[in-house]
């Protein structure tokens, strides 16, 4: 069985897209930890339930209301990497932090701004949605697939050389590799895990199983 993990947006209903299986559909309501491998653990959390909790924050209001979710992968006891910790960086590392977790590096499944945040124009005025560089910021590294590297600098004002680029089939720590999925962007990528136990997708899929 492959579990694939995915993430929702402002248009699909936050109750329908949480934690996909082959062949079922689980919904979390609450902070979800999967220990789908002996060795690895994944923590689902969910801007404007999990983290992004401020309502007197515009952008975390934002978050809340866009319904992503962020991915905290324990690869190895004590060390995590983070999967699209975009609109509440602090609040993701506030719950690493509360794990006695170590973080390794951010990895982002695509460029667009809810996923690696970055400078948006909202009601005239200019925006900054907390993300890849505040991960910079922190000294962690950053990974993305190599086709959105260039589009990610220009959003998110990230010098090219901080970024560690993904190519199809590189390692993102042991135990986890980049796949290559281009067409929601150019340098979209997925997070194989163990070998193929679980797959997360950083945008809603939908299974349809025999």
């Amino acid at each position: 069985m492959v579990m694939v993990l995915g993430n929702s947006h402002q248009y699909t209903p936050r109750c329908f897209i949480s934690l996909f299986l082959v062949g079922s559909l689980c919904v979390s309501a609450a902070p979800l930890s999967i220990d789908h491998t002996a060795s690895m653990q994944v923590h689902q959390l969910l801007m404007g339930r999990d983290v992004a909790l401020d309502r007197g924050d515009p952008v975390q209001t934002m978050a809340a209301s866009m319904a992503n979710f962020c991915y905290v992968v324990e690869y190895t006891p004590g060390k995590a990497f983070l999967v699209d910790p975009a609109w509440d960086v602090e609040g993701v590392l506030g719950f690493t932090k509360s794990k006695n977790l170590s973080v390794t590096c951010a990895v982002f499944t695509h460029r667009h701004l809810d996923h690696t945040g970055g400078r948006v124009n909202l009601a005239r005025n200019k925006v900054v949605v907390p993300g890849l560089m505040e991960c910079v910021q922190h000294g962690i590294t950053v990974k993305v697939g190599k086709d959105d590297v260039e589009a990610t600098v220009k959003q998110t004002g990230a010098s090219s050389n901080s970024i560690v680029a993904l190519n199809e089939g590189d390692e993102i720590v042991p135990g986890a590799k980049a796949l290559h999925t281009p067409g929601h962007t150019p340098g979209s990528i997925c997070i194989l895990l163990n070998d193929g136990d679980a797959l997360l997708t950083g945008v809603s899929v939908l299974l349809i199983s025999k």
